[in-house]
């Protein structure tokens, strides 16, 4: 019974990972400068969690199925939050780490709490990943995705503060915090 829980779990974060990827291609606007260091590393990452949670996945033992069918919640949730971005997404966004100037605000579904719901989905399904295994490879890619989605994060935050629509997004961090809700809103 346990190993269908676990087989239920790593099909979800298969499944997160496939649709993260497929998004790239629907939702966001291909940029020559996507191809910097920053987005490579991002893309490198991406495939070498699928890679190793699998086969760390593979190899596992663990016969605890409530960890099992806690993980398979969770990143159902993580789903929810993703669709629900992707769904909000209807003008095109530029991928990580590209140089282009910003056009608008997305300020509906979870851009109403959140600056950069697909980071935290992405984020999120890592983590969910890393802590169900407890594997050292998967909280290692962990901490260095973190690190590299900051960095993407607060370069489109630059991004913004020395574009036209500074004002309003100075406005907007005061109501949603970067990669989770805040919990107090003026």
């Amino acid at each position: 019974m346990t190993m269908n829980f676990s087989i239920g779990f790593i099909t979800l974060a298969v499944f997160c990972f496939w649709s993260f990827g497929w998004t790239v291609n629907g939702v966001f606007i291909p940029s020559s400068s996507s191809q910097k260091m920053g987005y490579r590393l991002l893309k490198l990452g991406n495939v070498f969690t699928w890679l190793s949670s699998i086969v760390i996945w593979y190899y596992s033992s663990n016969p605890n199925s409530e960890k099992w069918i806690f993980g398979s919640i969770m990143l159902i949730l993580d789903l929810v939050l993703f669709m629900c971005a992707k769904r909000v997404a209807t003008k095109k966004l530029t991928l990580a780490f590209s140089n282009d100037s910003p056009k608008f605000i997305l300020q509906e579904g979870p851009y109403r709490y959140i600056r950069h719901p697909f980071y935290t989905s992405y984020l999120f399904c890592y983590l969910i990943v890393a802590a169900v295994l407890n594997h050292w490879v998967l909280w290692i890619n962990f901490s260095c995705m973190l690190a590299i989605y900051l960095w993407a994060a607060l370069r489109e935050e630059q991004k913004f503060k020395n574009s036209p629509l500074k004002g309003e997004y100075l406005l907007y961090r005061k109501k949603a915090g970067l990669f989770y809700p805040k919990i107090y809103r003026p």
